[in-house]
């Protein structure tokens, strides 16, 4: 079942992706998934700061960035199985939900470096 359509859960996360653009101190660079095309208006509807970077779309953006973002949907699985091994880690660090029903997952890369694989 379809929980929300084309990212607009995700403005449940803003917050939460400012706070860590802020306890950095710089720009920070987020996998913003099936909500990536939102954060334009979020931007100039001011509900999110230009301290975060959308860093593109499937792996290359999941590669690219520093927080990611998983908006729920049973067909959007492998983006959480793509960030979890990029990442180093299944842990998230924010789950937005609505009566205990997960909307958007929000991780943060692993300081810990990736163990060497095969090439990809």
């Amino acid at each position: 079942m379809n929980r929300q359509f084309w990212g607009y859960s995700a403005r449940g996360v803003l917050p939460v992706l400012d706070e860590a653009a802020a306890a950095a101190g710089r720009p920070i660079k987020v996998y913003a998934h099936d909500a990536d095309m939102t954060f334009g208006a979020y931007r100039r509807a001011g509900l999110v700061s230009g301290r975060i970077q959308v860093t593109g779309t499937e792996e290359a953006g999941v590669r690219a960035s520093e927080l990611a973002i998983v908006v729920h949907e049973l067909h959007f699985n492998r983006h959480d199985y793509m960030i979890w091994e990029e990442y180093g880690t299944v842990q998230p660090v924010f789950v937005l939900r609505s009566r205990g029903v997960p909307l958007v997952t929000v991780y943060r890369r692993s300081a810990a470096p990736r163990p060497p694989g095969p090439a990809r």
